[in-house]
């Protein structure tokens, strides 16, 4: 699973983005930021 995830060939899950989110306490904004790789163009979120 974390190799897919890493290979971009499986999508986070809202169930590991909220674990994510208790662990690190990253705002879910924040790792949303984070798990863009570099060469995509993203548009950001209404606030």
């Amino acid at each position: 699973m974390i190799s897919k995830i890493r290979h971009n060939t499986l999508p986070i899950g809202a169930t590991l983005l909220l674990r994510m989110h208790e662990v690190s306490e990253f705002s879910i904004r924040e790792l949303r930021e984070l798990m863009v790789r570099p060469d995509e163009v993203v548009e950001p979120l209404a606030a």
